[in-house]
């Protein structure tokens, strides 16, 4: 929503710009008309295929010589402004190009269950495209990395998502080894509790007194995952476990022992037993506890069963019966069977009882109009008389 808000207000229409760059605030900039010609059509409407041309990248570099050789100083800063302008709408551009094929991608589509079970997936392990974006092609693709995935066990695909360079550089574990007396980021450890599996967070002293976890077993889970990094040299590129980073001492003795606090969900017989486990396979260990927990069985059902249905009382029966089909590695397959014959989903009080998110009904739409990936028209939006978002 911030995105299409931000390319309404300030790419498609003609609206006074604010810049910022590097601290310092421009006020009351638009571009001069032949530059704003080479990247918008006719109608003045941007068109995100021209960041790519010929055209556009002379106008760059014709920038960048103004900008220094400017006849006047108000050339020079004019130029800066549109500069940087350029660069800002480049980078939202980057972001919307994956957001327009998958949304096409999806309309076009024959397998709708699959696509609506990797949209999920894909939302459940969010990463940051632009942050991971070294990551997210060829053989380290992530959405490819879900679509494998999805149709094995749970803990197959939570082993597969924190093992991912993506997820290892979203959330910054590349930079996490243990120092001193902690891990030195515990950005993924916390993601891990709080979203991928319990769903809920820490237990403090008045919020979420129904947690199975604290703020100890946070550090606990981010010394597991120290060591865990991604590997980019000219020989190897992915993910690799370095043992000099990871956490050297007795999880027993740091985190129970000698800890005032003790935490909640690694009981002293967990820590022992990452005591006994090799270190390059304590992360293993854990996320197969992990994903055998009730708040994470609970988690994932609740969520999945809300895809089908808006009704509690539905969701509740579909819930109940992902619960069953669980077993203790989650077993994904038979969990979408189980929630897909639960009678309640096909009653006939369901029918269009689910409420459409924004990228639903606008995938809804394009079927409805039979627009293709093939016959799509960035402009054809604004044929229609309204603009782009």
């Amino acid at each position: 929503p911030e995105l299409a808000k931000a390319l309404h207000r300030h790419i498609f229409t003609s609206q006074e710009m604010t810049i910022r760059k590097k601290g310092g605030i421009f006020t009351g900039f638009q571009f001069r008309p032949a530059v704003r010609a080479v990247f918008t059509d006719a109608a003045g409407n941007i068109d995100l295929r021209r960041f790519s041309d010929t055209a556009f990248a002379k106008l760059r570099i014709d920038l960048y010589r103004e900008q220094t050789t400017g006849a006047t100083e108000e050339i020079r800063l004019l130029a800066f402004q549109e500069i940087a302008a350029l660069r800002w709408m480049m980078r939202l551009a980057e972001r919307l190009e994956p957001i327009m094929h998958q949304t096409l991608a999806s309309a076009d589509s024959q397998i709708n269950l699959t696509n609506v079970l990797s949209e999920f997936w894909y939302n459940h392990f969010n990463v940051d495209a632009q942050k991971s974006v070294h990551f997210s092609s060829g053989s380290f693709h992530y959405e490819d990395m879900i679509l494998r995935g999805q149709h094995g066990t749970f803990l197959k695909l939570l082993t597969a998502v924190i093992k991912s360079p993506a997820m290892l550089v979203y959330l910054d574990n590349r930079f996490n080894k243990w120092e001193g007396a902690q891990a030195s980021n515990q950005n993924l450890g916390r993601e891990l509790l709080e979203l991928h599996t319990f769903g809920m967070g820490p237990r403090g002293a008045t919020t979420d007194l129904g947690s199975p976890y604290n703020q100890i077993d946070v550090e606990v889970a981010s010394a597991v995952l120290t060591g865990h990094n991604v590997v980019d040299t000219a020989d190897f590129v992915g993910y690799q476990f370095i043992p000099t980073r990871h956490f050297p001492g007795k999880f027993t003795e740091r985190f129970w022992n000698a800890s005032p606090e003790k935490p909640i969900y690694f009981n002293l017989a967990r820590l022992q037993q990452l005591d006994a486990t090799p270190a390059a396979s304590r992360l293993d260990s854990m996320l197969s506890w992990l994903a055998a927990q009730p708040a994470t069985i609970n988690n994932v059902c609740f969520n999945l069963a809300q895809i089908f249905t808006q009704s509690a009382a539905v969701r509740n029966s579909a819930r109940a019966a992902c619960y069953a089909a669980y077993g203790t590695s989650g077993d994904l397959n038979a969990i979408y069977q189980a929630i897909l014959t639960t009678p309640e989903i096909w009653r006939r009080s369901n029918y269009r009882y689910k409420i459409m998110n924004p990228h639903e009904a606008v995938i809804s739409r394009l079927r409805s109009l039979g627009v293709s990936p093939a016959s799509y028209k960035a402009s054809s939006i604004a044929e229609t008389g309204d603009r782009v978002f």
